[in-house]
Formats: C-alpha cells, structure tokens, sequence
C-alpha cells in the first residue's frame, strides 16, 4: 500500500486530501493519507494528523511505501513556494501524481510527479504538464498546451490550444487564455480575467481584456 503525506495545510491541503480520498472510494486502489506535514503548529487537520514541521520530510522520504504531494500555494509567491519545495531535498521519485477519478486525461497527455489534477478536470491530446503542477476543479486545457513546474489553473480556467504557462505561473478561477499565448514564469493572471496577449515573467495581470496591475514576489 502506498501511503502518502501532504505538504501543507487547511485550504488547499484539505482539497488534495478530497481528491485522495475519492481515489480510495470510487478505484479502491491500495493508498492511504498518512497525514500532514507543516509549520502550523496544529495536532490535527480535519481527522488528519500533522506529523511535523516541513523540515522533517526528509526524514519520512527513506520509506518505500511513502510518498509525498504538496498543497503549499501562495498567490504571487510561487517563485518562493517552489524554492522552498526544492529545499526539501525530497527526491521526485517520492512524489506521487494525483488524478482525481471524474478528470478526463487524453492517451497521449503527459503529467509530471507531484502535479494534482482535480475532479472535472479536462485535458486534451499531446498536453505537457510539469512536476508539482495544481490543476483545479473544471479546468480545461487544450490541445498541445505545455505548462512547466509549479504552475497553477484555479477552478473553471481555460487554456487554449498551443498555449504555454512557463514555470509558477499562476491561472486565477474563472479566466481564460486565448490560443498561442504565453504566461511567463511566475506571472498571475487575476479570477475572471482573459488573456489575450503574452503575460510577461513575474507581471500580475487581470481584467477583461487582462492589463498589468502589478509585479508578483520573488
């Protein structure tokens, strides 16, 4: 049996532990959620365990049957978030991919380790999608899309065909991404926006269509 630990908290901690446990009802496949793992301080999350600050990952990740997955989002710091996750020193081969049972992957998708890809979610042919990756309830994402490391598509976003998120870059729910555009690292595209022009690295973006408001934080 594999068991996992999550990387986080309440919030989006609690919405991978949903996914998880759908997994277990609905395939019955052999895993079980072992726990958290976080700085919060709290014994329990839910009915869950916190088994200890971060730092201590590293010593969990010499167990076979244990595998991490990580839930530590922060809007416009997600240069910071994927510093910190590469500080673990967790190997990826640790980390575990979770798909949600109602998502809809194409044959020819490829997913990386550590990405959570929620209910609803659909993905279409030749998708590239990166390690570490949260994709969102109802998220849809065209054909031959790429998104690097560290991306996030919040609930009900849109990537159109042949568009790119580069690595961290940040979908906010609701908005939509024109087809051929690029999201450059690290950007943030605001809820409800739609983009129909690049986003440059680190620009927060948002509005209808989306403008520059702002820089996200290194």
């Amino acid at each position: 049996m594999k068991r996992i630990i999550i990387l986080g908290g309440r919030g989006d901690g609690l919405v991978v532990a949903s996914c998880i446990e759908d997994i277990i009802t609905v395939t019955k496949e052999k895993i079980s959620l072992l726990g958290f793992l976080n700085d919060s301080g709290e014994d329990k999350i839910n009915e869950y365990r916190v088994l200890g600050p971060l730092k201590d990952a590293s010593s969990f990740s010499n167990q076979e049957d244990l595998f991490f997955v990580s839930a530590l989002l922060k809007v416009k710091r997600s240069y910071a978030r994927s510093m910190l996750i590469n500080s673990l020193n967790i190997s990826l081969s640790k980390f575990i991919t979770i798909i949600h049972p109602t998502a809809t992957v194409a044959k020819s998708a490829k997913i990386g380790s550590g990405t959570v890809i929620g209910p609803h979610v659909t993905i279409m042919p030749n998708v590239k999608i990166g390690n570490h990756c949260s994709i969102r309830a109802s998220a849809n994402i065209g054909h031959d899309c790429i998104l690097e490391d560290f991306c996030y598509m919040g609930p009900n976003s849109s990537l159109a065909g042949r568009s790119k998120m580069a690595i961290g870059a940040h979908l906010g729910a609701n908005s939509s991404v024109l087809d051929s555009k690029v999201l450059g690292a690290y950007s943030v595209v605001g809820i409800s926006s739609g983009v129909v022009r690049n986003v440059n690295s680190f620009d927060v973006v948002f509005g209808c269509p989306a403008r520059k408001i702002g820089k996200a934080y290194k």
